[in-house]
């Protein structure tokens, strides 16, 4: 099989990271695959990670904290740096960027370096209130990203405000994207998300079985 990227979007609070760990794990039987949560990366490389960019995290962490988003180039630098440690994976999930419409252009340029192919986005969608509820609820195990109310909804309103351009030029690039409703239960959401996935891929064997 040929080595592959399928991307995992969704506002703040909607489950996509969630999503991506239980489809790593539930197509390991049937292709090596690695899920990247782009922001837990970030973070993790400001906490000391090793990379070649964290002086480069450290210094926005410091400046502007998690309020603007990381340089563009820099941000592309990072995603290539953590695709070329994951090459022996046939499947990356790819969560959380392009989050911007400048990001799109990076994202063919690194598909291009790492020698990887586009093969869809999954797009996971739940009702605003719950998303807040479950930003709210973070805090219990990640005490450094504790947050309010006003302040959850203002994240998912930066997210809307800025994706649409990229579903618009991914389209447009003859990306398929296929929307997740993550407000049914994780195993019916899991369920969906691995016909999907399979589905973009071209895998027809069945793991529904095991589930």
């Amino acid at each position: 099989m040929e080595k592959n990227i399928i991307l995992l979007a969704g506002k703040p609070g909607s489950g996509k990271s969630l999503l991506g760990r239980e489809l790593s794990r539930d197509l390991s039987p049937i292709v090596s695959v690695e899920h990247l949560s782009v922001g837990d990366h970030i973070r993790a490389i400001g906490r000391g990670a090793l990379s070649a960019y964290h002086n480069d995290v450290l210094d926005h962490l410091n400046t502007f904290g998690q309020t603007q988003p990381l340089d563009h180039a820099v941000m592309s630098a990072i995603v290539t740096e953590r695709l070329e440690h994951a090459a022996d994976a046939q499947l990356v999930l790819l969560d959380g960027f392009p989050r911007y419409l400048e990001q799109v252009k990076h994202l063919y340029n690194i598909a291009e370096v790492t020698k990887r192919s586009i093969k869809g986005m999954v797009v996971t969608h739940i009702d605003d209130e719950i998303a807040i509820n479950r930003l709210l609820k973070r805090h219990e195990s990640h005490p450094e990203r504790q947050t309010d109310p006003a302040s959850a909804q203002a994240r998912i309103d930066h997210f809307n405000s800025t994706i649409q351009p990229v579903y618009d030029e991914l389209t447009d690039r003859q990306v398929t994207l296929r929307r997740i409703d993550t407000n049914a239960t994780k195993q019916a959401t899991t369920l969906h998300g691995l016909l999907t996935v399979q589905g973009l891929l071209g895998i027809n064997q069945s793991l529904s079985d095991d589930q």
